[in-house]
């Protein structure tokens, strides 16, 4: 039995309590609360990922809904660990690129720590008034 899913496990919650530690401050601006959270790991296939990118992003496609873009990335994260439990080949059918063995423990770890920095900006997102779901105008993408 593999022992990945418990340091995937532990990560997650390191993640998850790094963020509750770095925001229960208050931020007193928006690139402060989001100098707090670590940058996105470096994926081929993501292309340029950045703060800013991503707050635009879910904005514009999910309407400034992060549960649901965090939702959609977590349950990625789980598909993942499932196909590694079973000794499965992932597939990233827009790149034709195959994942299994250390090449896809590789990416599970990447898609946790983006979950992970998804997290911490959706907690800056809540302290630091970025343009909201609403249309009304923040302090993102200034």
């Amino acid at each position: 039995m593999k022992t990945f899913p418990r340091v995937l496990i532990s990560f997650i919650a390191i993640g998850a309590f790094a963020v509750v530690v770095g925001f229960s401050g208050s931020a007193s601006a928006e690139n402060q609360g989001q100098s707090r959270c670590a940058s996105f790991p470096k994926v081929a296939w993501w292309g340029k990922m950045s703060h800013q990118r991503v707050i635009r992003y879910v904005n514009r496609k999910y309407g400034g809904d992060w549960k649901r873009y965090t939702a959609k990335w977590k349950r990625q994260l789980k598909v993942m660990v499932d196909i590694y439990d079973r000794d499965g080949t992932a597939v990233i059918k827009k790149r034709d690129i195959k994942l299994d063995g250390d090449k896809l423990e590789e990416y599970i770890i990447n898609v946790a720590k983006r979950v992970s920095v998804i997290s911490c900006l959706a907690a800056a997102d809540s302290t630091n008034d970025f343009e909201t779901a609403s249309g009304g105008e923040g302090t993102a993408g200034k």
